[in-house]
């Protein structure tokens, strides 16, 4: 199966993920010349790979989103291949200041920087060149399956849940919901629960279905962009 370069980066991340779940099932007596609890030593681990995997997660669909506007960019077509919610997210900051200040200097100062910008409201003309500027990404710091689909519907991946379902059929549900509790164990593990945690083949469980998960989400997003004449995903 052919993946993005997002997608075979994503796989390459994964390998200390796994290496940690590895080290979790091994028996460590002493660390430092202190006798450490077998269960403790693996809690630790597991607990420290589910906050690297939810960041990975993340690392993965940010990594997927910038090669789809490369792409998208490099094909040349005109810029309404990409939906003005696009188009929003990279102004939003502009546009929020625009909307909420009286100030005469703030005014004109957002007033210039949406016109340094303006080029991208044109959807005549090819998309100009803007991935210095990841602006069109604020706003993604959360990346449940919900979040995920909302983030890249802004760069028209439209009606996800029907195409995750073609790729990972009756697993579509459970793979979602893995992503989901990853990110949700990880969020109790940054704020002190010492609850937080899962057995090494949960884990395991968790991390083979995050991996479908993001393999779907690739193979949906790719497909889109194919169909509106973007290449050079692989």
């Amino acid at each position: 199966m052919t993946y993005s370069r997002a997608f075979q980066k994503f796989e390459d991340r994964l390998e200390e993920v796994k290496h940690l779940k590895v080290l979790g099932n091994s028996r460590v007596r002493v660390i430092r010349k202190k006798l450490v609890d077998s269960s403790f030593h693996t809690n630790a681990l597991i607990r420290a790979a589910t906050v690297l995997l939810s960041s990975h997660i993340q690392g993965y669909v940010e990594d997927l989103a910038e090669l789809l506007l490369e792409r998208a960019i490099a094909c040349g077509k005109n810029g309404d291949i990409m939906p003005d919610t696009f188009r929003y997210q990279y102004l939003k900051g502009e546009i929020k200041a625009l909307r909420q200040s009286d100030d005469p200097d703030k005014l004109v100062r957002a007033a210039r920087r949406l016109n340094a910008k303006s080029d991208i409201l044109d959807i005549t003309k090819p998309l100009p060149s803007i991935e210095e500027d990841a602006s069109y990404k604020d706003g993604f710091g959360n990346p449940t399956s919900t979040e995920i689909k909302k983030f890249l519907s802004r760069f028209g991946v439209k009606d996800l849940d029907i195409s995750l379902k073609i790729y990972l059929k009756t697993q579509t549900y459970i793979a979602g919901n893995a992503v989901d509790q990853i990110i949700d164990r990880r969020t109790k593990i940054a704020h002190g629960d010492p609850s937080a945690t899962l057995t090494p083949k949960d884990f395991l469980d968790y991390l083979n279905l995050v991996r479908k998960y993001c393999a779907a989400i690739d193979r949906s997003a790719c497909k889109h962009f194919k169909n509106i004449g973007c290449t050079g995903f692989y």
